[in-house]
């Protein structure tokens, strides 16, 4: 299967959170949409975005589930679209997020 790209354009030096571009010297991180067991197939799908340290750090906190929540359901319309269908989408992720 071919690796699908989660952000066709996005940018290695931006946040895909708030949008910021990185700064020199500034350390951005990759985020995987699907962490714990389903990370390596998060990536085998492209499904990692770059953001800033404080929208990573955001993310991971109670305050962030709202964002984790849209990624995840941005991420399953994209598998939806391109890859397979919703069960094949829950055989990998372990359940659906639409």
């Amino acid at each position: 299967m071919t690796k699908t790209t989660f952000i066709p354009d996005e940018s290695p030096d931006r946040c895909y959170i708030c949008g910021r571009w990185k700064k020199y010297g500034e350390h951005f991180d990759e985020h995987h949409i699907f962490g714990g067991p389903c990370r390596k197939i998060s990536t085998k799908y492209g499904f990692v975005v770059t953001l800033c340290r404080d929208c990573h750090n955001l993310i991971h906190s109670k305050d962030g589930v709202d964002l984790k929540d849209m990624l995840h359901q941005r991420a399953q319309k994209i598998y939806e679209e391109q890859i397979g269908s919703r069960e094949q989408f829950i055989k990998d992720f372990i359940r659906s997020y639409l």
